[in-house]
């Protein structure tokens, strides 16, 4: 059975670390505006809007005034390793993402193109975002998901 998130604005935290996923507003890191962990702050830029595009797929929007869709840092096709950021909408599965439940309030963001890999941080002091292989039971892709 499928459960789907409700669309809304929603912040996660990271279950490896307790930090919060942060978009990185006004400043670019490998030629894009990265998404990393942070400590809890309550900034706008650690709130993400779900919406729902069909078949579990949902877009996420980046709530900070810069806006743009999370995104997987590649011109066409995702691969293992690829960084998370943000952009503008492109309306394909490189900015949309599933939604894996592992309970109630933990989820797992799979790739809408090849839901092989989850996102996770990398292993750098900063923590940023990128694809990884799919494990359900790998405590560095699950993310508790929180009402904003």
């Amino acid at each position: 059975v499928t459960v789907l998130l409700p669309n809304g604005v929603y912040r996660l935290k990271h279950v490896g670390t307790g930090k919060m996923m942060n978009y990185a507003w006004g400043w670019k890191e490998f030629a894009y505006k990265p998404i990393f962990l942070y400590n809890r702050d309550g900034s706008v830029e650690q709130t993400f809007r779900f919406r729902h595009i069909s078949n579990g797929k949902y877009e996420i929007d980046i709530m900070h005034k810069e806006g743009g869709v999370m995104n997987v840092w590649t011109s066409k096709t995702v691969a293992e390793g690829q960084k998370i950021g943000s952009w503008s909408k492109a309306y394909d599965d490189t900015q949309r993402f599933i939604v894996t439940f592992i309970n109630s309030n933990t989820v797992i963001l799979r790739s809408a193109q090849n839901s092989t890999l989850a996102v996770a941080p990398d292993g750098s002091s900063r923590g940023y975002l990128k694809l990884v292989r799919y494990n359900a039971n790998d405590k560095n892709q699950q993310w508790v998901i929180e009402n904003n």
